[in-house]
């Protein structure tokens, strides 16, 4: 039988514990983004229940694009900054930078149950907003990621 010496033993035990952490902390935080696109809510209600807390879904560029053409009731938000989009952004969508959202966002965005969507750059500024607005109770928050994955026409200006 071979010997294992105790130090290979120790090392080996260091590795599974700092890989058991890194997977734990890099797994997402708390439970915000709904990777199926699925409510939180099964029964309708739009995730009111007290014990459940609001959570954003993402959405695709295609389907942020359809529901344009739908005529669909959303608000689309830029989270960028004012001269990211006036360099380019969707039609139709409203400016409020990420770092204003928390103190605009009551006066822009009364109803917390409309449907938002917000877009950004390349989407971190965008999960970041999702996240905020579902801290503040919003309902209905879609995060699209970036504006870099907008096949379609933009406006400047």
């Amino acid at each position: 039988m071979k010997k294992t010496k105790p130090l290979s033993i120790i090392l080996t035990a260091l590795i599974i514990i700092a890989t058991l952490f890194c997977f734990s902390a890099c797994s997402g935080g708390g439970g915000t983004t709904a990777s199926d696109g699925t409510s939180a809510a099964s029964d309708g209600s739009a995730g009111n229940d007290s014990n459940a807390a609001p959570v954003s879904h993402k959405i695709s560029p295609a389907d942020v694009h359809q529901m344009l053409a739908d005529s669909a009731d959303f608000i689309l938000v830029d989270v960028r900054t004012d001269s990211e989009y006036k360099d380019g952004r969707i039609d139709g969508a409203v400016s409020i930078p990420v770092d204003e959202l928390e103190k605009r966002a009551a006066a822009e965005l009364p109803d917390k149950d409309k449907m938002i969507v917000v877009y950004c750059r390349s989407g971190v500024r965008s999960a970041n907003a999702a996240a905020i607005l579902t801290g503040l109770g919003y309902t209905n928050v879609n995060d699209m990621g970036g504006i870099n994955g907008w096949t379609y026409d933009t406006v400047s200006g």
